[in-house]
């Protein structure tokens, strides 16, 4: 499934990935997470199931997710 669009998102706010940022979750230091909800389904339908385009994939990327816009 690399590079396959498998949800899309409209992000309230952005926050850095600590245990008190998001409760149940261990501090992973220099990333991020967010607070939102799925994407309204004209969106969803336009994204999901396609896929990235390269340029915006680096070969050995071992993060599974991809923010773009």
């Amino acid at each position: 499934m690399q590079g396959l669009i498998v949800g899309a998102f409209v992000v309230e706010k952005w926050l850095e990935a600590t245990a008190e940022n998001f409760p149940g979750r261990e501090t992973v230091e220099g990333r991020y997470g967010f607070y939102g909800e799925e994407a309204p389904i004209e969106f969803k339908k336009l994204y999901i199931g396609k896929r990235t385009p390269d340029a915006y994939r680096k070969k050995g990327a071992s993060n599974p997710i991809k923010y773009t816009w």
